[in-house]
């Protein structure tokens, strides 16, 4: 048996990382943004069965546990496990979203099933060989390079892209409370932003990622937005009082912001 220096088994080691960095990052930001395009913001729920979305909470819920640790906000898919990828782009009707940039599914199949093998060896330091390497360059060309530069690049700052998770509770505490004060004087909430509420949409505003029960928040927000429907003008405001008054509109509201300030003593966690 010959002798095989560690300079090269490490050089081996990290070429394949980087190889297979490329090849996973893009198909988990493709998979989430065609996903997301095609489901919209409630993707993860619609979109991806439930063994997958259990892999994801009970990731998310392993990682919480560990005092020291933040978490980073990347997609839910970066918490699924790689055969999950292709499980993704086959399943259902699936295919037609992925199919003008891979053209062929037999072909994807094959690749993703071989760089599963490849990938256990990277994920445990065993020794990449000439061929392992040379399948990783070509599964690289072949996948990476069906996407167009330009949706490459967005792919990738996707990828790096910080989402401030930690404002977006903020605003919500301060909407929230401001539409307090105007249910309690029986007026219409001026300062209301719909925008804000859009964070209640997003894939990071689930109870398995914050953390904690986004149900009195929702119902909250629910009751705003039929508050806001609501008449305006002469003697209305009493009506308004007693509309509040029999949906407990402000205990929900005030409950809303416990939990977000709860969320909140937590999120630095977020802001890695």
């Amino acid at each position: 048996m010959g002798e095989r220096s560690y300079s090269d088994f490490k050089s081996r080691s990290v070429e394949g990382y980087e190889l297979f960095f490329e090849i996973e990052v893009v198909l988990r930001e493709l998979i989430t943004r065609n996903l997301e395009q095609q489901f919209g913001k409630k993707w993860l729920k619609q979109a991806l069965p439930p063994d997958i979305r259990k892999r994801i909470s009970d990731g998310l819920e392993y990682e919480r546990s560990i005092p020291w640790a933040k978490l980073v906000p990347h997609s839910p898919l970066y918490y699924s496990d790689f055969p999950h990828l292709r499980i993704l782009i086959e399943m259902g009707g699936n295919w037609t979203l992925f199919a003008e940039t891979f053209r062929n599914k037999d072909g994807v199949r094959v690749h993703l099933g071989e760089l599963e093998a490849i990938r256990n060896k990277i994920a445990h330091l065993r020794y990449l060989t000439d061929r392992d390497l040379a399948y990783l360059r070509t599964a690289r060309d072949r996948i990476v390079g069906c996407i167009p530069p330009t949706d490459l690049k967005r792919l990738m700052q996707s990828a790096a892209a910080h989402v401030p998770i930690t404002a977006y509770l903020a605003r919500l505490v301060d909407a929230i409370e401001g539409a307090l004060v105007a249910m309690r004087l029986g007026k219409t909430y001026t300062d209301y932003q719909s925008e804000i509420f859009d964070a209640l949409d997003q894939w990071w505003f689930e109870d398995a990622y914050l953390g904690r029960s986004t149900e009195r928040i929702r119902a909250f927000s629910m009751l705003l937005e039929g508050y806001q429907g609501l008449p305006s003008g002469l003697g209305q405001a009493l009506k308004k009082r007693q509309w509040i008054e029999e949906r407990e509109a402000v205990q929900f509201g005030i409950h809303a912001v416990d939990d977000l300030r709860q969320m909140l003593t937590t999120a630095e966690r977020f802001d890695a």
